[in-house]
């Protein structure tokens, strides 16, 4: 079912609400009491005739109505992706103040209140607010756990939690039993809500293929990277480029293929010097030298 038809509907509900008319009241005639809380549960689906009638029966009109829930629609986005980009620079400060400010902030989209949830467990325990224990169990309890460990198809939250979950949890039968779901999600495409032009996607693709190292499944490692990299070079972006290339290379030279290591490790360094990325390109240095074993100045000879 259409997500943006759902959030309409709860938008309308808390309306509803807002004018103390009771929800027997609101569907008379219209629909059943049942069909519209499976309606607002994204259980099914209602015509737009219908949803016109409900907005007639608050007296309002359509379009005002709609144009109000885009206006709210478009404030909840800008927040996720305020605090979002702050993450990804790892300015955890800066998004726990985002998040603290909107802590009772009446999110109409669900699934935004949800992502603003993720954010906020992954923020707090940056911050060391909380223990792994109790962000494992938030997560979980956030996504569902069991429910989404058998659904075929992730949405963004889903795989960022399961990822984060993968990071931290002692339970190794139960690591690898996350690993194996996210694996075949990412092979096989079934990503729900990220398509291959939002740069969240090269994220996870990121995020998944240093787990994937830590777990020494390099084979993975390459394939998983390779998928970030492509859509990098695709839709020219930078973001994660450098990561997902050193990941391959750290891949390859786990495979002793050094002369495939080398190359996508030089692919690593010429991206950070067109990102002007000085702090980085120290630490990536430091960690060449260390896993390659070869000086860096012996090594950077363009």
């Amino acid at each position: 079912m259409n997500n943006t038809s759902q959030e309409f509907g709860l938008f309308i509900d808390n309306i509803r609400s807002s004018r103390n008319m009771s929800r027997e009241d609101f569907v008379d005639g219209i629909m059943s009491t049942r069909q519209f809380r499976r309606f607002l549960k994204g259980e099914s689906s209602i015509t737009i005739e219908k949803i016109v009638m409900l907005i007639n029966r608050l007296e309002l009109e359509f379009f005002t109505l709609y144009n109000q829930f885009l206006r709210s629609s478009n404030v909840e986005y800008n927040i996720i992706t305020s605090i979002y980009n702050h993450i990804m620079l790892l300015q955890y400060k800066e998004a726990y103040n985002i998040i603290s400010k909107h802590n009772d902030y009446p999110f109409t989209s669900p699934y935004y209140k949800k992502v603003f949830k993720l954010y906020e467990i992954i923020t707090n325990h940056k911050l060391l607010r909380i223990s792994n224990e109790m962000v494992l169990n938030s997560l979980e309890n956030n996504i569902d756990y069991s429910k989404t460990m058998n659904n075929n198809q992730l949405n963004f939250i889903e795989l960022t939690a399961l990822i984060y979950i993968s990071q931290i949890i002692d339970n190794s039968t139960k690591r690898k039993s996350i690993m194996i779901k996210l694996y075949d999600i990412i092979k096989n495409d079934n990503i729900l809500d990220i398509n291959e032009k939002d740069n969240r996607i090269i994220t996870i693709y990121a995020s998944f293929s240093k787990l994937l190292g830590i777990q020494h499944e390099y084979e993975k490692v390459i394939f998983v990277a390779k998928k970030g990299i492509q859509l990098c070079e695709k839709y020219k972006t930078t973001t994660s480029l450098a990561h997902l290339y050193y990941y391959c290379a750290l891949g390859y030279l786990e495979q002793k293929k050094k002369e495939k290591a080398l190359y996508y490790a030089k692919k690593t360094f010429f991206t950070l010097e067109i990102e002007n990325a000085n702090l980085r390109y120290k630490a990536f240095e430091d960690s060449f030298e260390k896993h390659f074993n070869i000086k860096f100045d012996e090594f950077k000879t363009w």
